[in-house]
């Protein structure tokens, strides 16, 4: 298993032991790069990226060696903003994707070509980057409007940087300043899923309809999700004060495709208190049937979900600054069936979870990191060699 280990901004590329994360033999050294990463299609090599330098440096997997570097370009970016890589994708094995951000709407896509060692093609994108995801052939890239919320499109990139532009009308995103003297933001962070095989795609707000695009012919549908609400769910609505009646800094939505007819959406809401502070709370982790169009609730905490060898995790965090408290859920295991499997570290804030295969790995405040095997729903080893410091950022095709 590969992952990158960062030591005084420097990163590195190392080996790793599934079960403890023991450092094995090879390492490639790459600088600033690591940000962004991604397989060849053969899975043979990987190409990372990241910070300054710009360029996409490509390790051969098996030798464990720097095989080239290809600069990217960076004329297109006027300091004192500093370029990065902030996506990279390899969906041929003669073409990458980079794109390339600097400030918080400035964008540019670099089409490589890994073979030759040359730029094929460059070309900048307006808008904000508020999602995106890997599609079979290239990349989805979820774009609001510069410097403020309003409706949202869905930029398709294939393998030769071909661009196709999709409105979504009913989906705003974006960010805008509320309060420039406190440097106070309003966000709206819609959650963007493709599913497996390329066909569709999902845009999913924190409210109102979600977006499913037909990606072969550009069509849009808003579907209406549909959740069975109890009498308990009913009364808690009467008694309790809604989000909208909160200062709302905005939602901000993660989802991933999980199953065959199955994506799972989680996130948190961040509220303006008195006095100025800040509160975020849990949007829950749910499921949603695109066959039926509805959604059911796994857990009312969750703020973050992982999904790995059929088991859906679901964790996160609260924070309040005004009491300058962090609360958790601890780690809930749930299947794809909705039932739930396992539950580890009471309440405990979850801060950093990674996964493969069947093993997750979670690091605490103030304890030492673990190894949880989720076939038997227990910790199997304890990682204290990370005690103190970062996990290693794994890389999992």
């Amino acid at each position: 298993m590969l992952g990158i280990v960062w030591r005084e901004n420097e990163a590195v590329l190392r080996r790793f032991d599934r079960t403890s994360l023991t450092p094995m033999s090879g390492r490639v050294e790459l600088g600033h790069n690591g940000g962004a990463w991604s397989f060849s299609p053969d899975k043979s090599k990987v190409a990372v990226a990241g910070g300054a330098p710009l360029e996409v440096r490509i390790v051969d997997i098996r030798q464990m060696r720097l095989d080239d570097v290809v600069p990217l370009p960076r004329d297109f970016a006027q300091p004192p903003e500093d370029p990065a890589v902030a996506v990279l994708a390899w969906p041929t094995g003669g073409r990458i994707l980079a794109l390339i951000e600097w400030g918080a709407w400035r964008h540019a896509l670099v089409v490589v070509d890994p073979v030759e060692r040359r730029i094929v093609s460059r070309e900048t994108i307006e808008g904000t980057l508020v999602g995106q995801a890997r599609t079979r052939d290239g990349l989805a890239l979820l774009l609001a409007p510069p410097a403020r919320i309003g409706p949202s499109k869905l930029l398709m990139v294939d393998s030769a940087g071909k661009q196709r532009s999709i409105a979504l009308t009913e989906v705003p995103a974006g960010l805008e300043t509320i309060d420039p003297q406190r440097a106070v933001q309003r966000v709206e962070l819609p959650a963007v899923a493709v599913d497996p095989t390329g066909a569709r795609a999902l845009v999913i707000p924190a409210g109102g309809r979600v977006a499913e695009i037909d990606l072969a012919r550009g069509q849009v549908a808003y579907r209406e999700v549909r959740e069975p609400v109890s009498l308990l769910g009913r009364l808690r609505n009467w008694l309790e004060p809604t989000a909208e009646a909160k200062a709302a800094e905005g939602p901000a939505r993660q989802a991933a495709w999980v199953g065959d007819h199955l994506v799972a959406v989680s996130g948190q809401d961040a509220h303006r208190l008195a006095q100025g502070d800040e509160q975020t709370t849990p949007a829950g982790l749910a499921l949603i049937d695109v066959r039926h169009w509805t959604k059911r609730t796994l857990d009312e905490q969750a703020s973050q979900f992982s999904f790995s060898a059929g088991t859906l995790l679901a964790y996160g965090t609260s924070w309040n600054s005004a009491t300058q408290e962090t609360s958790g859920m601890g780690l809930t295991a749930y299947g794809l069936d909705g039932k739930r499997r396992f539950h580890l570290f009471a309440d405990e804030p979850i801060y950093y979870l990674e996964t493969a295969g069947s093993y997750a790995y979670v690091w605490r405040d103030g304890a030492s990191p673990v190894a949880i095997d989720l076939r038997s729903g227990s910790v199997s080893r304890e990682l204290d060699r990370f005690r103190g410091s970062d996990l290693p950022a794994l890389m999992v095709p």
